[in-house]
Formats: C-alpha cells, sequence, structure tokens
C-alpha cells in the first residue's frame, strides 16, 4: 500500500513541536521568500531543488512536514516525496501564511 500524505493545520504542527516530537520541517519555498519569515528549524530546499537534494533529508522512514507559502508548492513536494518511496509525510495546510495567523511565534 503506498504511503499517503496528512494535512496538517498550525494548530496540530504546534502540538508536535512544542511536545518535543518534532519533525524535519522542509520548507519548499525560495531563498528569498524565507526571508520574509518561517517557522522556526524549517530546512530550506526549494521545491525546484528537492530532486538533487534528497541527500539533505533523514532517512525515508522519518516524518517530513512539507511547507510553503500557502500549502500548493508544498503539496506537490509532498508527492513528489511519496513517489520517491518516503513513508511519513505531511503537508501543512495554509502554510507559513495560516502559521502567521495563528498567532505561532516564527
Amino acid at each position: 500500500m503506498p504511503a499517503k500524505i496528512t494535512n496538517i493545520n498550525s494548530d496540530q504542527l504546534y502540538k508536535m513541536i512544542k511536545n518535543g516530537n518534532s519533525p524535519f520541517l522542509l520548507d519548499v519555498r525560495s531563498a528569498f521568500e524565507v526571508l520574509f519569515g518561517k517557522i522556526k528549524g524549517v530546512k530550506n530546499i526549494s521545491l525546484g531543488k528537492l530532486p538533487s537534494k534528497l541527500d539533505k533529508l533523514p532517512e525515508k522512514s522519518k516524518p517530513i512536514v512539507c511547507i510553503c507559502a500557502s500549502g500548493s508548492r508544498s503539496r506537490q513536494a509532498a508527492n513528489f516525496l511519496v513517489q520517491q518511496g518516503y513513508t511519513s509525510i505531511y503537508n501543512l495546510d495554509g502554510g507559513t501564511s495560516a502559521w502567521m495567523r495563528s498567532g505561532h511565534r516564527l
């Protein structure tokens, strides 16, 4: 059975981080976009560079949360990672925009 992508919201991600169960946070926006705000602890690899940077990710069974500005590019990244054999993939609904609106600190 292929891995599925789990959508999570900002509150769910915040709880994961606060409980010490922080997954690998993969921000697929451009480096320029990240300058305007990011979630603490993210690894920035833009969507276009992701195929050539898989060596920068944890092992395929570790949880990874894909993040972008709104949730669209991160969904593409999540789909790509599942195709590459990653098995614990999350997509942050609403991206960093929703994270900032939620009041969680960056």
